[in-house]
């Protein structure tokens, strides 16, 4: 399966290749994004990193940033 991830931050996105099995979880991983850094949105909503990856779906990946 194939998951458009958007990286509004960087106005980029990227394609990347997911198993049937693959959750949000494990696609951020692959990008090399740490989970606590990270919102994810689907139809431009939060979704839990647990969800588990459909054909053709397209993410926006935000980082967040903290200042302490």
């Amino acid at each position: 399966m194939e998951v458009t991830v958007n990286l509004p931050q960087k106005k980029t996105s990227e394609k990347v290749t997911a198993a049937v099995d693959d959750t949000i979880s494990s696609v951020v991983t692959k990008l090399g994004f740490d989970l606590d850094t990270i919102v994810v949105l689907y139809k431009e909503r939060p979704i839990p990193e647990t969800t588990k990856i459909t054909e053709n779906m397209n993410l926006s990946v935000l980082e967040i940033t903290s200042k302490g």
